[in-house]
């Protein structure tokens, strides 16, 4: 670091970073922002005034070293800064664009007391973008000999397969889809994650020596019980497949889709030539209704808009927020429900001039037509009055329920009705034990627990700290909780699991709820207590 005394940028807004306009971005798929040119980002972190307490870092699910990036950046030492952001974060293409820093790490910024923060995620895509498949700073560990099989390619188990492969292991990941990503490959549109960024990541996890089964289903491609024979662990990494049922009457009806089902449709057409939409999943030319004002319904918007739907409404059964802060003063870095507008509805305003949103609506029928298909919505508001919605396509994008039950079921894992129960087979992390049995929503757990069991509890020489700066262990399903299919969960302990004096091949099982996970506690564990 260098000893001269510099005075920080101290212009209070961020610097803006160059963004596609609404009204020309609706006929494409490029990304929305373009990135930091390297001058724009030295500005950017010249506004960081290396805090001594380091707020921002230990409010990063992975405890980034973000003032001594910020601070290499100033000096135009990309590549040291890229170094110490590749020792803590597994996906910065990913993070530094669909990370929601303003709750996290910027929410934390001194600068954000009186002005906006230091624009910590745009500075991180800068790095991502300038140093994208690079190896440069990875560290590993000679093999040990052991072999990990990883079920699931999204966030979670790609970050889990990273941080295996720096430690030694010799990691297989499987994948039902054609390509590896899960929710970052299909569930989020290209305008928002650029799939070239994502497809160079996997292409150096490759190359370091992680190996991809795609188009394998576990269950159905390949038997569970071959997997469990074969590797001395399994990280089971699925994810939030079975999205919220909408509960009225004509929700089975041709033309109501999930959104992911919707969306992955979207991606796959726009990734593989010659692809075709299924009727139901093209809002070309349709009047659209989406239920779900959330991060995925807004993904749904801006897709429809760009297939040239001819109406697009988003439907929220919640008040629609103040304008401000409902308090004048709330306290320090607590995020405020406030009404904002985003990236789908910019452009659906660009489109049809007006907000897509309506507020405190409930949807109470799907009408169809005498051949089944849907035809209009009925829905009533909070104060009781009555609409119908003329719709050719209904969106419901109201969250997930829970992993997938029909592969837990194989391998004999029993959910409750959230997802979270496990059957007295599975021994959760940092629960001690006999034998090599984990369950863990919290996949960094897992990664130091299966070290621990399998070649003991040397220290990691990686250059991963689960104890860096003096925060908790980190983990990988709060760094991704953001995305439906790696939400944290607090896996429900059972007290008899201590006792199993007999337990199954290494298990180790990432489930979700829809509840935000709190923030990274140390593995322990307190009998009958489910922490």
């Amino acid at each position: 670091m260098s000893s001269v005394i510099r005075k920080p940028n101290m212009t209070p807004q961020k610097t803006a970073m160059p963004v596609q306009d609404p009204s020309v971005r609706i006929g494409n798929y490029d990304e929305i922002k373009t990135g930091y040119t390297e001058e724009l980002a030295v500005l950017e972190a010249e506004r960081c005034m290396n805090c001594p307490g380091r707020y921002c870092s230990s409010n990063c699910p992975i405890h980034n070293q973000i003032p001594e990036i910020n601070e290499k950046i100033r000096e135009r030492d990309f590549e040291g800064a890229w170094k110490l952001l590749n020792s803590s974060s597994p996906l910065p293409e990913v993070c530094s664009r669909v990370c929601d820093q303003s709750k996290q790490c910027e929410s934390d910024c001194s600068r954000g007391i009186k002005h906006e923060p230091v624009g910590i995620g745009g500075l991180e895509r800068f790095l991502a973008d300038r140093f994208a498949g690079s190896n440069i700073g990875i560290i590993r560990e000679p093999s040990n000999g052991n072999r990990v099989a990883v079920i699931g390619s999204g966030p979670a188990g790609i970050s889990a397969a990273w941080d295996l492969m720096r430690m030694g292991y010799d990691v297989t990941v499987f994948e039902k889809q054609q390509e590896p990503g899960g929710l970052m490959m299909y569930g989020i549109p290209n305008m928002k994650l650029d799939k070239a960024a994502l497809t160079k990541r996997f292409d150096l996890m490759k190359a370091l020596g992680i190996s991809f089964k795609c188009n394998t289903e576990v269950g159905k491609d390949i038997a569970s019980d071959a997997i469990l024979n074969e590797y001395d662990a399994v990280l089971l990494a699925v994810g939030t497949a079975e999205p919220r049922v909408l509960h009225v009457p004509g929700r089975d009806a041709a033309g109501v889709v999930p959104a992911v089902d919707y969306l992955r449709a979207g991606t796959m057409k726009l990734l593989e030539p010659g692809y075709e939409l299924e009727p139901e999943l093209d809002a070309a030319g349709r009047n659209v209704i989406i239920i779900g004002a959330g991060d995925t319904g807004t993904d749904c918007v801006a897709t429809a808009v760009r297939q040239g739907a001819a109406s697009v409404y988003q439907l929220e059964i919640t008040p629609r927020p103040d304008e401000a802060p409902g308090t004048p003063k709330l306290p320090w870095k607590d995020w405020p429900k406030i009404f904002r507008t985003e990236y789908g509805q910019e452009e659906a305003a660009a489109k049809f001039l007006d907000d897509p949103r309506v507020y405190s609506i409930t949807t109470k029928e799907i009408i169809t037509n005498e051949t089944g298909k849907v035809e209009a919505v009925r829905t009533v508001t909070a104060d009781g009055h009555e609409k119908i919605w003329k719709a050719d396509l209904v969106i419901t994008a109201m969250g997930f329920s829970g992993p997938d039950r029909r592969l837990l079921n194989k391998i004999g894992i029993t959910p409750d009705d959230r997802g979270r129960r496990v059957s007295k087979r599975f021994l959760p992390v940092g629960m001690p034990g006999p034998g090599r049995v984990l369950l863990s929503g919290e996949s960094l757990k897992a990664r130091e627990q299966l070290r621990r069991l399998i070649i003991g509890s040397n220290p990691d020489s990686t250059g991963y700290n689960p104890l860096r700066w003096g925060c908790p262990i980190r983990d990988w399903a709060p760094l991704f909780h953001f995305f439906s299919d790696a939400a944290a969960f607090s896996p429900a302990i059972l007290p008899e699991l201590s006792a199993n004096p007999n337990p199954c091949p290494l298990i180790s099982t990432l489930y979700t709820s829809a509840s935000t996970p709190p923030k990274s506690t140390p593995a322990t564990y307190s009998p009958g207590t489910g922490l």
